[in-house]
């Protein structure tokens, strides 16, 4: 089916939301597409999961580091990772849900699945062919390879944000 859009966003992360949440106040007819589950990697599977471990792991260490030094338990801490992970996933799960809620209100009409251009004003999203005056572009971006020893021991945020137990 074909529509027509003055705007058609691709990606559904901060900058795609940001665009979209202010469709209501242009008037303008919008659409916004994803391949993945609405929300973006930050709040995901990178940026926000990520910060979560990594503060519960450096205040364990430092907790660990201070004990008897005036500072710290007296006892080492331990991290118990099902339920961090168990933590993680109480703002993870909800966000696409809460993602589609909030761009449904606005209005915008949504689709799921890999965006192909056909031409500079055609976007194909499985059967659907969205056209649009606009086409804005918000897919994020992807870790770049260093090239050095050892770079297969390094993880990116997106890797330690999907970690699951």
């Amino acid at each position: 089916m074909e529509k027509k859009y003055d705007i058609i966003i691709i990606g559904t992360g901060t900058a795609g939301r940001t665009l979209a949440s202010r469709a209501r106040s242009t008037g303008l007819k919008f659409a916004i597409t994803d391949s993945r589950k609405y929300g973006g990697t930050c709040p995901l599977r990178g940026c926000d999961p990520k910060k979560v471990l990594a503060s519960a792991s450096e205040a364990t260490d430092l907790n660990n580091r201070l004990i008897g030094k005036g500072a710290g338990s007296h006892n080492s801490l331990e991290i118990d990772w099902a339920s961090l992970i168990k933590f993680k996933r109480t703002f993870t799960e909800g966000y696409p849900h809460e993602t589609e809620k909030m761009l449904a209100d606005l209005g915008i009409d949504m689709y799921h699945g890999i965006a192909q251009f056909a031409d500079e004003k055609t976007v194909i999203v499985g059967e659907d062919k969205l056209k649009g005056e606009c086409i804005f572009i918000a897919t994020g971006s992807k870790p770049r390879k260093l090239g050095i020893p050892g770079e297969e021991y390094l993880t990116t945020d997106e890797d330690l944000g999907m970690l699951q137990i």
